[in-house]
């Protein structure tokens, strides 16, 4: 029997994306968004309440907490055990690096596969005429019929089990310095558990 498929992303656009390209491809693996933005504002703790009443105390009465669904942290766990999780990022987004970071740290030793966009090029489809191949910096800023023309999910691998420790690391000192704000830093030539601590800001250099 074939295993259920479960992706997750960390942005609305990114999800609505990648379900309209498995629909298109006749797939129907289902997609988690976690849109609990964790580019800005406390991430110790990170759960959505607490960062919903700084947002109101430090920028004012929002409805952020009510556009950002309910946390996924144990759902898949709980609900779906058996199925293989299939988990988005990129590096050149502060947004989907520092979600799926946080979505690591909550799952100690959960297997995953990982589809890793930080230096993947996307070509430019034949109506818009000969250019070079652009750097996928958003899963979210990608068309559906690039993602279901190349495939993307295909791109998924195994998480090693070093990769999974450096990344936990990195989210365990992230957390401890506890900045509000976390940007990435495409001009660094850096790997991904480096990153420059400035004025409290968290700069996520990308691969």
């Amino acid at each position: 029997m074939t295993q259920t498929v479960l992706h997750f992303v960390f942005t609305l656009s990114g999800a609505g994306c990648l379900v309209q390209a498995l629909r298109q491809a006749g797939r129907d693996d289902q997609v988690v968004v976690t849109s609990n933005d964790m580019e800005f504002g406390p991430i110790n703790p990170g759960d959505l309440e607490s960062r919903a009443k700084w947002v109101e105390s430090e920028l004012g009465p929002s409805d952020w907490n009510r556009i950002s669904p309910r946390s996924d942290r144990v759902w898949d766990e709980a609900r779906f055990p058996d199925h293989r999780k299939v988990v988005w990022l990129t590096r050149r987004s502060a947004m989907e690096f520092a979600g799926f970071l946080d979505w690591l740290w909550v799952r100690d030793e959960v297997p995953c596969d990982v589809v890793d966009l930080s230096e993947i090029k996307i070509p430019y489809r034949p109506e818009h005429g000969p250019r070079q191949p652009r750097l996928a910096i958003s899963l979210g800023m990608l068309h559906p019929d690039i993602i279901r023309e190349n495939k993307l999910w295909d791109l998924a691998e195994p998480l090693q089990m070093a990769e999974r420790r450096r990344h936990r690391e990195l989210w365990d000192k992230l957390r401890s310095e506890n900045a509000l704000l976390r940007i990435s830093d495409g001009d660094k030539a850096c790997i991904g558990a480096n990153f420059i601590f400035r004025s409290g800001v968290d700069v996520l250099c990308d691969g």
